[in-house]
């Protein structure tokens, strides 16, 4: 690795020192460290204690025990070593033979026991990061362990004991007391910035206000508890800006989260019921970042506290089995302070990223199901990606061996690589429960702290910005124009789409309700046919029903007959009469059977009309075929406009293609015009005077050549634009 000269790089136009006594008169504890592996037994597994000098260039990995659980039984903490005793029945004992035990000791940085508080933390690792931070260091640190095991504590804390966040945000802006309420430049996600005018000032302190006043009760809370927590953190001391001539300082906070792979801003305000819109990642001169995430401008730490509350109250939390309020995403809050002079085009950018890793899980501890399932899933592959490369770091710097670290293989890995590869400041606090339950985890997260502190840290001296020429503003405003027109494009593309969805919705549903309307209203014709024609065919039965009864009665009395005693009465006239009367009767059922017969055909007749009904049904299901035929070329006619956004897209690579290229010639034309000039004035000072009138034709002929050329390549340059 090229060892650069730092003594010539100025990172920062300010400079902050500690003015407490103790930071003047540490004593050196180099000397008094004692070397374990003579101590410990030999057989136990012991991890590897690094030299002093080692440790001061590694990653700095720290312990802190969760508090109100018993550990004397399991761990024993010996200075910066904790002492492990794997008790029979855990996973690390499942190749071990009957009576064989084990016992590990792991070494760290600094061991912080549960008994521990907030201001140990703070004071003992970000209070000297901070002074780092304003001096122009970029700085990061991690919180890791396993879930339930207090990392967010650690890092948020409660209104009554503040964690590292808060505190830092109180430290900074109690250091940087007279910070600018219009700040020059803003700095983009990308590593560059952005001149402020007025409008632009405007619009952001717009989006701060709204921010802010996004709900007024709770405006009210974080106020009354960010006043309770300055009251509390008033005593302590902060740093000392020893000079500041000339230079205008901002402060700018953003917040995200990683959440099933996916990056969030938790700084956009959304209606309830909409999705937060995911982000993508971007690389700048090796540098990853996040695009379109929501950067901030604070001027107090009220402002900042506030802001962070917001972020907080957009992250995700969910209920486990073993933690209540479980983080189900890393979150990534950062602090940017943007310093610069007004005697100086040189900006100087520093960040401090505090980084909440969600906790490892396992989902017969969890019984987690559905999301929360998945949720465990990503957050553990993220951590597995996470693991994979700190060890492959480290046999790269150990072993000098070529292997790859799979840093794209995780979004967490891609946005922290320069950190974890060394070239920035790091730390880590390792947070574990010390309980029984607990063992698994706690050991793996041990293994991942004792692999992280064999990193060797390199940094990097960061060089200063320069505030842009008029060539690169051009060049820019250019891309930004064909940026807007792109992302014009596609919001266009999306509203079609939307449209078309939307319309294909609606027409769906009126043809639904059109079926359901026509349906109905001949399931209730034909009901009401159907009632008519039964009362009808009732009444009619009625009736025929009280004519036989009628007719019979007459039969029954018109056939009494007086028995006499002539023979000769059985040719009376009575028999005619009933023969008369039996004629009658015929006729009425030869009647009967007729109307009959008519309500055969009359029922027939509601048959066809059913069948007319049911081809009218048919009708209308292929007019809703052509219907849908319609809307699938509409469709296709979306899938064209996608393609020729493709298209346009394709046809802006080739312009920023022949655009480089135009750069290239116009560099290349100005320095063989440079190197022509330089040529002709060594052959006027050396040559004779004699020639003389030939040097002058020579002269005048470069020239219109090189003037041509510039010339023709500015015409060009003026074409494209």
């Amino acid at each position: 690795m090229e060892q650069v000269d730092t003594k010539m790089v100025i990172t920062s136009f300010l400079h902050a020192r500690d003015k407490s006594i103790l930071s003047w008169n540490r004593a050196e504890l180099k000397n008094v460290k004692v070397n374990l592996e003579d101590i410990i037994d030999k057989n136990s597994e012991v991890t590897k204690i690094q030299s002093p000098d080692q440790e001061d260039k590694s990653i700095r990995v720290y312990l802190r025990l969760k508090g109100g659980v018993p550990y004397e039984n399991l761990y024993q903490i010996n200075g910066d070593c904790l002492t492990c005793k794997v008790p029979e029945g855990s996973y690390s004992t499942r190749n071990l033979k009957y009576g064989e035990s084990i016992t590990r000791t792991y070494g760290f940085t600094k061991i912080f026991g549960p008994d521990i508080t907030q201001i140990d933390i703070f004071n003992n690792i970000v209070k000297a990061r901070l002074l780092g931070f304003i001096n122009g260091k970029n700085s990061t640190l991690f919180t890791y362990g396993a879930s339930g095991s207090g990392k967010t504590f650690t890092i948020v804390g409660t209104p009554e004991e503040p964690g590292l966040i808060p505190r830092a945000l109180e430290y900074i802006f109690r250091t940087l007391a007279d910070l600018d309420d219009k700040p020059k430049v803003k700095p983009l996600s990308n590593g560059t910035t952005q001149e402020l005018n007025a409008n632009l000032l405007r619009i952001e302190k717009y989006n701060k206000s709204a921010i802010l006043n996004a709900t007024l009760i709770d405006k009210i809370v974080h106020v009354k508890t960010y006043r309770q927590m300055q009251e509390r953190l008033s005593s302590e001391p902060v740093a000392e800006i020893i000079d500041i001539p000339n230079v205008s300082v901002s402060i700018w906070v953003s917040f995200a989260e990683i959440y099933n792979e996916n990056i969030h801003d938790l700084l956009v305000s959304l209606p309830r019921g909409k999705q937060r819109p995911k982000l993508t990642l971007g690389d700048s001169n090796d540098q990853i970042y996040i695009k379109n995430l929501t950067s901030v401008n604070v001027s107090n730490g009220l402002e900042a506290y506030q802001i962070l509350q917001f972020g907080i109250h957009n992250l995700r939390y969910a209920s486990t089995a073993i933690n209540s309020h479980s983080s189900r995403s890393h979150s990534i809050f950062t602090i940017q302070l943007v310093q610069t002079s007004d005697i100086s085009d040189d900006v100087h950018i520093s960040s401090f990223h505090f980084c909440d890793l969600a906790g490892s899980e396992r989902m017969k501890k969890t019984m987690n199901m559905g999301d929360r399932l998945k949720e465990s899933n990503n957050i553990n592959t993220s951590l597995l990606v996470l693991g994979r490369c700190i060890e492959n770091i480290r046999c790269l710097q150990q072993l000098k061996d070529k292997r790859l670290v799979p840093f794209r293989e995780s979004k967490l890995t891609q946005l922290f690589k320069r950190a974890l590869l060394g070239y920035e400041n790091i730390e880590m606090i390792v947070n574990i429960n010390p309980s029984r339950d607990m063992l698994d985890e706690t050991h793996h997260a041990l293994n991942f702290s004792a692999i992280a502190k064999e990193i060797i840290i390199e940094e990097q001296p960061k060089k200063p910005m320069k505030r842009k020429n008029r060539f690169s503003e051009q060049m820019e405003h250019k891309d930004e124009v064909e940026d807007r027109e792109t992302r014009k494009l596609k919001h266009m593309v999306c509203e079609l789409y939307n449209e078309i969805e939307q319309m294909k919705h609606d027409h769906q549903k009126e043809i639904d309700d059109e079926k359901l309307y026509v349906s109905n209203l001949y399931k209730k014709y034909y009901e009401d046919k159907l009632k008519r024609l039964e009362t009808e065919k009732a009444a009619e039965i009625e009736m025929l029903h009280e004519k036989y009864q009628l007719e019979l009665e007459k039969y029954t009395d018109d056939s009494v007959i007086n028995i006499s005693s002539s023979s000769n009465e059985c040719n009376s006239p009575c028999t005619d009469h009933k023969a008369e009367r039996n004629s009658s009767m015929k006729n009425q059922i030869d009647k009967l059977k007729e109307d009959d017969l008519l309500l055969k055909n009359e029922l027939e007749e509601m048959k066809n009309k059913v069948k007319r009904f049911s081809l009218e049904n048919v009708k209308l299901q292929e007019e809703s075929a052509m219907w849908r035929q319609e809307y699938m070329e509409k469709d296709t006619l979306l899938k064209d406009a996608q393609l020729l956004h493709e298209e346009l897209q394709e046809e802006l690579e080739e312009i920023r293609k022949e655009l480089k290229e135009l750069r290239a010639k116009y560099i290349w034309l100005s320095e063989e015009n440079d190197r022509t000039e330089q040529r002709l004035m060594y052959q006027h000072s050396y040559k004779d005077s004699h020639d003389s009138d030939e040097e002058e034709n020579t002269i005048s002929y470069t020239q219109n050549q090189s003037t041509f050329s510039q010339s023709s390549i500015k015409d060009e340059y003026k074409k494209f634009y």
